[in-house]
């Protein structure tokens, strides 16, 4: 952010990109300050590549890394043989303490609204690389750690639910009302018996 003056910083990490190429160029200038070196890592999906042409352009070039050289610590760090595992241990690790926690599943749930609102308000010219309607949410949900769906989310985004679990069928309930439903129907049939006797 603007007027955060942070001295030591020798890497920034971005998981979306910003709005604008000026606010680019400002988050990595944050690093490698006062003739010092520093690096900065953007993440980008599939659809999300042709980015990099973009900042091209701007006399900004980016260099691919293999997710494997990051991927590879969590084997040792989640005691898992292969990445794919690990990611997955450390996608459920994440996902149990969201789940238990009611106040780290609230913040999720408004940090994601956050994240969606943002992508859904690009400036037109870089609408068509972060376009929003081809964004698969059911994803982007997970990566916050969440097991809920998005309409889900924003369901208590809005306070319109106090718990995410469906309420459960009352089975006396349901019969009561099974049982008043037979009730009027023989009630409304023995008032169209009536009318006929008196016709």
């Amino acid at each position: 952010a603007r007027g955060l003056d942070v001295p030591e910083a020798d890497c920034i990490i971005q998981y979306t990109p910003p709005q604008s190429d000026k606010d680019y160029l400002h988050r990595v200038g944050r690093t490698g300050r006062a003739g010092k070196s520093g690096s900065a890592i953007i993440f980008l999906t599939h659809e999300e590549q042709e980015y990099i042409s973009h900042l091209q352009e701007h006399k900004v070039f980016l260099k691919k890394k293999d997710p494997k050289e990051y991927l590879g610590h969590l084997c040792n760090l989640m005691d898992q043989p292969k990445m794919e595992e690990a990611a997955t241990a450390l996608q459920r690790y994440f996902e149990h303490c969201v789940i238990k926690d009611k106040n780290l599943h609230k913040s999720a749930c408004f940090a994601y609204s956050t994240w969606s609102r943002f992508y859904n308000s690009y400036p037109t010219k870089l609408r068509q690389i972060f376009d929003f309607k081809k964004v698969n949410l059911g994803h982007y949900v997970t990566s916050f750690a969440l097991t809920i769906t998005p309409t889900e989310v924003a369901q208590i985004v809005r306070g319109q639910v106090a718990n995410i679990e469906k309420p459960k069928l009352n089975k006396k309930l349901a019969i009561h009302s099974e049982e008043s439903t037979e009730n009027i129907q023989q009630s409304s049939a023995s008032k169209e018996k009536i009318k006929q006797k008196i016709r």
